[in-house]
């Protein structure tokens, strides 16, 4: 072994040496028994987050009439709602059943250049 290789060698253990006593005399960390105590702004966070949620679920209760005013999806077929339409179905009740409110229907009807929905809604629209 050359002199140089056996120096860094030398280098290498004196430094694992010198870690491994830096680990032995350095203060090992306390283990907790048992649950964490709380801090006390955490009550105050989790009531906070309670409290706002009671107020989105109240105000979500008082808007809701029982339709859904949920964006068309993506994948709504507006043949389907025609085809419901011309069954019987009143329009806003195929829109509930397609996912949708009649004012998307309108509007993918109008987005696609789909004169015969528009046509059938403005019947509708004049027979109510």
């Amino acid at each position: 072994m050359s002199a140089r290789m056996q120096r860094l060698r030398d280098l290498y253990l004196a430094r694992a040496r010198i870690d491994a006593e830096i680990h032995r005399l350095a203060p090992q960390p306390r283990t907790r028994v048992g649950p964490l105590a709380p801090d006390p702004w955490v009550a105050e966070v989790l009531a906070d987050a309670q409290r706002v949620l009671a107020e989105l679920m109240e105000a979500k209760a008082q808007r809701d009439d029982g339709v859904d005013t949920e964006p068309a999806r993506i994948g709504f077929d507006v043949d389907e709602w025609v085809y419901l339409v011309e069954a019987g179905v009143e329009p806003e009740q195929a829109a509930m059943r397609c996912g949708v409110t009649l004012e998307a229907v309108y509007t993918r009807a109008r987005r696609n250049g789909r004169d015969d929905v528009l046509d059938l809604l403005e019947q509708r629209r004049k027979a109510a």
